[in-house]
């Protein structure tokens, strides 16, 4: 690994990765939750963005305020640098032309799998937080099958969770099945349940079907952005939003999980999805 990276910006997760990286040499930092700023104004081997990169003013994603603007990042940037963020996007595809080489820690598929399961165990620890309920034996309904909602349906059901799964596809809703989950079409009316998990950022449940959750159902968002109820919806639903849950309620874990990902790009060693 470099001697020498920068960190800037993220949320607690960041903080935790600046000390284990500071085991393999030295590390500055630019708008790094409650580490001083010790960046300087020249290139650097390393540079790590948070996960995500930008927060949704445009500017690196920073719990801790603005973060720095991305037009910045090219003081920091050379011929031999590598950058290394989560959801990149087109910011990666505009700094690609100043350094190395751009990589996202979000297209490595270990990264993605572990994280998904961190993000579910942070969201069973949040909700039971929050409503200081157990899940044991309430009746959960998770929206969708990707990676987090099958750490759920997992997590749920070893806790004694009464678990149902809507998917539009007929193959998510099989392998559900086979799971041992009751499984609903998305044309389908739910019926009354006591947690809703929402792992889809697209409006799933509308109308009577939203209604049939009943009044003291709580609504957890997992999804990114628009979520999965409109705004019109959203007053009338109990809802807990839960974004960047490994970072918020598990941050030292996600460190652990980012230092793995940033150490396979660096030994060539990354795994695409």
């Amino acid at each position: 690994m470099d001697s020498d990276c920068l960190l800037l910006g993220g949320d607690a997760r960041q903080t935790a990765l600046a000390g284990l990286l500071a085991r393999q040499g030295r590390v500055h930092t630019l708008a790094v939750p409650e580490l001083a700023d010790t960046a300087e104004p020249r290139p650097y081997g390393l540079v790590v963005l948070p996960c995500p990169a930008l927060g949704v003013t445009g500017a690196l994603f920073s719990s801790s305020g603005a973060g720095p603007d991305p037009a910045s990042l090219k003081d920091y940037l050379g011929p031999d640098t590598v950058v290394l963020g989560g959801a990149l996007g087109e910011l990666g595809r505009r700094l690609s032309g100043h350094c190395a080489r751009v990589a996202d820690l979000l297209a490595d598929e270990i990264t993605v799998t572990q994280n998904a399961a961190l993000t579910a165990q942070a969201a069973v620890i949040l909700t039971q937080t929050h409503t200081k309920s157990s899940l044991f034996q309430k009746p959960c309904l998770i929206l969708g099958w990707g990676r987090i909602a099958k750490a759920l349906a997992r997590l749920l059901s070893g806790w004694g969770a009464q678990v149902t799964v809507l998917a539009r596809s007929p193959a998510a809703r099989a392998e559900a099945d086979s799971w041992g989950l009751a499984a609903l079409r998305p044309d389908e009316k739910p019926g009354p349940f006591s947690f809703v998990f929402n792992t889809v950022p697209a409006q799933v449940l509308t109308g009577e079907a939203l209604e049939s959750l009943g009044p003291d159902c709580l609504w957890v968002e997992l999804a990114s952005r628009p979520y999965g109820l409109c705004p019109e919806d959203r007053v009338r639903v109990r809802q807990l939003f839960a974004g960047n849950l490994p970072g918020r309620i598990l941050p030292v874990s996600a460190a652990e999980i980012l230092y793995r990902g940033i150490c396979r790009h660096l030994e060539g060693g990354a795994h695409g999805g």
